[in-house]
Parts: structure tokens; sequence; C-alpha cells
């Protein structure tokens, strides 16, 4: 294995890793809202975000937008 394949398997496992902790955050948060009359609909998507003055942009966010238009609530 080159140098290069195993940084690539390291990021693609810290990715894996991500994806999974942002998904058990979700749930916990939408589980948490459960018992009140909110219904909550969150979106995830793993793609380029750029922060800039507080504000987030790019395809990452513009997609999670639109899996969570696109889910049903609660």
């Amino acid at each position: 294995m080159t140098a290069a394949s195993a940084v690539r398997r390291e990021a693609n496992e810290l990715a894996d890793r991500l994806v999974n902790e942002a998904l058990d955050a979700a749930l916990e948060i939408q589980n948490g809202f459960a018992t009140r009359s909110l219904q909550l609909r969150i979106g995830l998507n793993m793609g380029d975000v750029i922060e800039e003055d507080g504000d987030v942009f790019g395809d990452g966010v513009n997609i999670a937008a639109r899996l969570e238009a696109d889910a049903p609530a609660g």
C-alpha cells in the first residue's frame, strides 16, 4: 500500500465516522422532539461547505436543504 492510498483510506474512514455521528445526532434530536408538538425535518449530506461571515454555502448545504424539504416531518 502506498502512502497516498493509506491517507485516502484514513480520510474515507474519518468521513464515514463523521457521517455516522451526524446521523446519530439527527436521530437523537428528532427523538427528543417526538413528545412535543414540533415536527422536525433534518437533511444530511456530505459535500463541500463554505463558511463566510457566519453563513454557510455550497453544494453540501444546497443538497441537505433539498433533502430536508422533501422529507416527511417527524
